[in-house]
Order: structure tokens, then sequence, then C-alpha cells
């Protein structure tokens, strides 16, 4: 076949014969060839920067001086396409190898899905940033962040900050806000609805920060479905004091309408309210039992307990003084488990 590329030769000898490349005549024929190849890069290449480092057997596109066997540089963001030549939806991938042995791949899967895959037994797959390893999967599924040798399903060297839930079997763990609520100006009752729920099994309701308008008053409760108040089948228990002082103020009380948990003032109506009661199982139907704790800032103390015996799921809660009305109460309700 003969040529037309510059410096080139016709024919080359049988490399097979008694000759070898380190004749004269066989390496000006290597000279010529390596000619021929550049001159192939400009014929078809359009003058592209194709580099062939014979000496380092390096080859560069984009550059006359490859530091690496495949070494591509360009300005613009795409530098290196892997597209398969059908359309079987069986993805592509560049794998790496040791000698005849894969090690693994990056790949791009035909269902959508991109692997990082290490194919070692025993390998771990390292995530680094700045000289360092920020995480790591060991071979059995483990997950280390700052951790490069975890022990657990995920292990975690620092701390954790989380803006949602964070859950174990489905459920949250540690105290949730669920809502907050400010009373307004001189309301006689609160309602707080679609508050319980049978995500959590244990409630925590606050109130702190308001004022009563009637001195010597308990504030009273009562548990809501489906925007329904029950007024029947609690059982109270309630003892009040005053501060460092063992003495009651009253007797201890029971009723079966409401709940109970003292939360008024004696001398000062205006004083500032605490009141914190704890639920357990209200969105059950296995019965809700509670526990209150209360002062005013002037003289008053008190506890109480309280079970309620029906067997309904409630999903909301009404509360107020027992007489008279309050202002600018703040109310928090916590979920737990």
């Amino acid at each position: 076949m003969s040529t037309n590329f510059p410096n080139s030769v016709d024919a080359f000898t049988n490399p097979t014969t008694s000759d070898t490349l380190a004749t004269v005549s066989h390496s000006g024929q290597h000279s010529d060839l390596n000619d021929a190849v550049e001159a192939v890069e400009t014929a078809l290449l359009d003058g592209a920067p194709l580099h062939i480092d014979d000496a380092n057997e390096r080859v560069g596109i984009g550059t006359n001086n490859p530091q690496t066997s495949l070494h591509i540089s360009q300005t613009g963001a795409d530098a290196l396409r892997i597209q398969k030549s059908n359309n079987d939806q069986q993805g592509s991938y560049i794998s790496m190898w040791d000698d005849d042995q894969r090690l693994g791949y990056i790949g791009y899967a035909g269902n959508d899905d991109l692997y990082l895959e290490n194919e070692a037994s025993a390998g771990k797959t390292f995530l680094s940033t700045a000289g360092s390893v920020r995480m790591a999967i060991d071979s059995s599924g483990n997950v280390g962040i700052n951790d490069t040798t975890p022990s657990y399903t995920l292990d975690v060297d620092g701390d954790i900050n989380a803006t949602g839930d964070v859950r174990v079997a489905g459920n949250p763990v540690g105290m949730v806000l669920i809502m907050e609520q400010t009373a307004g100006t001189n309301v006689s009752e609160l309602s707080l609805n679609n508050v319980f729920s049978s995500t959590f099994y244990n409630y925590l309701i606050t109130v702190h920060g308001g004022t009563f308008n009637t001195a010597n008053t308990q504030v009273v409760g009562y548990l809501v479905a489906s925007g329904s108040a029950s007024f029947s089948g609690y059982k109270n228990r309630l003892l009040y004091s005053s501060y460092t002082s063992t003495t009651p103020l009253a007797a201890s009380t029971t009723t079966n309408q409401r709940i109970l948990w003292w939360g008024g003032t004696k001398a000062n109506a205006t004083a500032p309210v605490f009141c914190r009661l704890n639920l357990m199982g209200p969105a059950h139907t296995d019965g809700t039992f509670m526990t209150s704790d209360s002062y005013g800032t002037d003289s008053h103390a008190g506890s109480g307990t309280c079970y309620h015996s029906l067997t309904t799921a409630y999903d909301g809660f009404r509360f107020g003084p027992e007489a008279g009305t309050m202002s600018g109460c703040v109310v928090r309700v916590y979920g737990y488990n």
C-alpha cells in the first residue's frame, strides 16, 4: 500500500526476518513510521493536539507533555466521555484491574443507578477531602464518618446535628417539639388540637410566662377526641403547699370530671405561672396516666397524679384556669417514646 504522508516509505521490512530494528535500515524505517503517525494525527484529527511520547510510552490529548499513560487537557468541563455503541440499556463503567483480576469499577447501570464498587473481598471504599478520609464503607456494609474502622452500621466520630427526627424502628428518639402556642389576652380556655398520635406514647405539656387574673385558682384540663372533650373517667390526687413547707394549703382532692394541676397564685393573681403535665398513652386505648408539677412565683407549689380510665384514643387537649382567665401563657407540647 502506498502512502502520501511526508517522509514515509511505501513498504517496511518484515520484522520477523533476521534483521533487527537496531540495523540502519530498520532504524530509518522506524523514524519514518513515527513521521507517518504524526502525519496521520494531522490528517485524521484535523490538527487536533494528539501527542505520543515514545520514550515514556505516554499519550497526550491537548498537551505535548503527557505526565501519565493517558493525559487529557482541555478548557471545557467534559474532558472524557464513555459511551456504549449500542442501546441495550446495560450502562457503561470504568474498571480497575490488577494484572488479570478486576478490583473495582465506577459505572452507570441500566437501572439509572450509579455505582462505585470495590470488589476486593476485604477492601474498604474511602471518601476523603484535604488529604484526610471523611467517610469509609467496609466490606460488611458498615459506614464510618471520621472513622476508618466502623464497628456498626453507622459509626460517627464527632457531633451529630439533626433538623428532623432521629428514629429507631421508625419511631423518633428523644423528645420532639410537636407544637408551640401562645394564649391571647383574657382567654378562659386554650385548645390544643391534633397533637397526640400513635407516633409517640408519652407527651409533655409545659405552660410558662403567663398570668391568671384570679388568685388561688387551679388549672383544669380535658382530653379531646376528634374535637369532643371527655368530662368523665378522671381519678385525681392533688396536693399543693407553700414553698419550703410541708403544711398543705388544702387537703388532697379527687374528682371524676377533669384533670387538676395546680397553677394559681395566692397573694398576687398576676404573678407568672409555671406548669408541667406528663401524659402516658393518650393516643392509645389502654387508658391515660398523668402527673403534674406547678408553682406560682409568689408562694404556691403543687403536684398531682391522674388516671383517665376510658379506653379511648385521644388526639387533643383543652386546659384553662378553673376560675377567671389567663393571658400570654406560652404552651409547648413535646412527644417522646
